[in-house]
């Protein structure tokens, strides 16, 4: 929250090559695959406990980033601050392409919650937090069915 909107798209002089997203849009795509390899697979890492709520925090501050849109007004910026580089900028394939990795990982929690017997899994709650801010970013059925299917799951696992 205190990093804006500079972690994900660097000021120009810092890299001319990620000023149009690429950054923001390769990492989206490791964290996709991540948790595709970690949450889709058969005999889960032993490593999950500690990989999949990083990978999920960084999609979830993502979309943060995209819901936001970068508006801020000009007398809560520090005086000769620029305003913030914002994500309508971006090519719209390039936006295109990071919504398509986003549902991805969000169906990469959807298998996994399938799947979940234990009612004391601790990376419930990582999950519910990104099913939630996706939600408010879709409005399909398709994805409404998903979380129905899923609530059971959300709504019985304690967490400690």
């Amino acid at each position: 929250e205190r990093f804006g909107q500079a972690w994900a798209v660097p000021e120009p002089t810092s890299s001319s090559h990620f000023i149009d997203g690429t950054f923001i849009h390769l990492l989206m795509g490791f964290c996709k695959l991540d948790l595709r390899l970690r949450l889709e697979e058969e005999k889960k890492p032993e490593d999950n406990q500690q990989a999949v709520p990083v990978g999920l925090g960084l999609l979830e501050k993502c979309l943060m980033f995209f819901s936001e849109g970068g508006e801020e007004d000009a007398e809560e910026r520090p005086h000769g601050t620029p305003p913030p580089r914002v994500w309508f900028e971006m090519d719209p394939e390039r936006l295109l392409y990071m919504r398509k990795d986003l549902e991805e990982a969000v169906d990469a929690v959807f298998s996994y919650l399938e799947d979940c017997t234990s009612q004391t899994d601790p990376l419930v709650l990582c999950m519910a937090r990104l099913l939630s801010l996706w939600s408010l970013e879709v409005a399909s059925d398709a994805y409404t069915l998903k979380l129905a299917s899923a609530l059971p799951v959300l709504i019985t696992t304690k967490l400690a």
